[in-house]
């Protein structure tokens, strides 16, 4: 939807996507990976944006997202090291009822970004950005010992460039609070 004649708009998504068969990576535990099929999943959840152009040099922005992913039916799932197995093939574990590995809760970003003109054709732009994600785990197979917990990361920006922005230079810093994340464990 479109606020304040044209200076904001705000986003609404819903959804709800089940799936049949879904293929998953399956560490074997030596060299390589192998697809599995984790029979049948859902995932649902809302996602909210928006941007405001408070003045004319200052914009915001942000999004927020609430995710729920469930296996319905997963009893081929690698067990963790040590772990006795719990699916009826006495191999594998059963994963019917948990979550998928990445799937944090909650996730989001915000940003402001500053621009103002130098001259008739130069202009500046300064722009802040934090990206937050909730707790997740980064292991197929779900192992605890390697939760992430959430996080923020801050970005930030300075160019300068041309009005009709054909061209800019600009610094950029990403992680500037230097968070150390975990984004893959097996």
């Amino acid at each position: 939807m479109s606020l304040f004649d044209g200076a904001a708009e705000f986003n609404i998504a819903l959804f709800n996507t089940r799936y049949d068969n879904l293929q998953v990576s399956i560490f074997d535990g030596t060299l390589g990976f192998n697809v599995g099929n984790a029979a049948s999943a859902v995932t649902q959840g809302i996602e909210l944006d928006g941007r405001w152009q408070v003045t004319e040099t200052l914009m915001l922005a942000g999004a927020l997202a609430l995710l729920d992913f469930e296996f319905e039916d997963y009893e081929n799932g690698q067990c963790l090291a040590g772990q006795a197995p719990t699916a009826a093939d006495g191999i594998n574990c059963d994963y019917s009822g948990m979550t998928n590995q990445y799937v944090a809760d909650w996730a989001g970003n915000l940003l402001a970004v500053w621009r103002v003109p130098i001259s008739d054709t130069l202009g500046m732009a300064i722009s802040l950005d934090a990206i937050f994600t909730d707790d997740y785990n980064p292991a197929q197979n779900l192992d605890p010992a390697v939760d992430q917990e959430g996080y923020v990361k801050w970005n930030g920006r300075i160019g300068i460039g041309a009005i009709d922005e054909t061209w800019d230079v600009a610094l950029v810093g990403k992680n500037l609070t230097d968070e150390t994340v975990i984004t893959y464990a097996s």
